[in-house]
């Protein structure tokens, strides 16, 4: 597997399409957006300040074992967020960031994320 050859899942897409779907209306009843802690398949994780992702009505069910996160933020141009997925292959992990929001340049295509060491 190469960035360039990683093809997501229609879950990940559905994913993706629900997170941006409730954001807005997330935003206007509680001042900030959604954020997610990571997942490690379809494990619903709630820590902190962090949203639960049944709460917010995103199902996990039918992940391969792919991690998401989303992240809020609040820049010097203005407030969004990041949505942020991890696949593995082997020893190396590969991530993309989806930005959305005042600051669409921190958005990053497929890159290898992590490697194995030996």
């Amino acid at each position: 597997m190469t960035p360039e050859t990683i093809k997501e899942s229609a879950k990940i897409s559905e994913i993706i399409s629900n997170i941006e779907a409730r954001q807005s209306d997330y935003f206007s009843a509680n001042g900030r957006y959604w954020q997610g802690i990571v997942t490690k398949g379809d494990q619903d994780k709630k820590a902190g300040s962090l949203d639960s992702w049944a709460e917010f009505g995103i199902d996990l069910s039918g992940m391969k074992g792919e991690e998401m996160a989303v992240n809020y933020y609040k820049g010097p141009r203005g407030e969004g967020y990041e949505i942020v997925i991890v696949m593995k292959e082997g020893d190396d992990s590969y991530r993309k960031v989806i930005s959305i929001g005042a600051e669409p340049d921190r958005s990053q295509d497929w890159t290898l994320y992590r490697t194995q060491l030996d």
